[in-house]
């Protein structure tokens, strides 16, 4: 889809910018925002989250960071 090829080429000009691996994305909307943050090093599972424009980017990324471990180890019990 048109949003998958804005995403990756996204995470290519950043890599390409040396500004490394892409950790996270926010995407700003009229109304409010999603972020979607990767749970590992291979970047091939990740948290989103939606708020409106009165939520707080900052602790939104904090809370999310906090569940990561979390959802690792659900992650790794469903692996075994």
């Amino acid at each position: 889809s048109s949003a998958i090829a804005w995403l990756n080429s996204a995470a290519t000009h950043a890599a390409n910018g040396h500004f490394g691996k892409m950790e996270s994305i926010i995407l700003e909307h009229e109304k409010g925002f999603l972020i979607a943050q990767s749970t590992n090093s291979e970047r091939q599972s990740f948290v989103n989250a939606s708020f409106d424009k009165d939520g707080k980017l900052g602790v939104i990324k904090h809370k999310i960071s906090e569940l990561i471990p979390s959802i690792r180890q659900v992650i790794a019990e469903g692996v075994d």
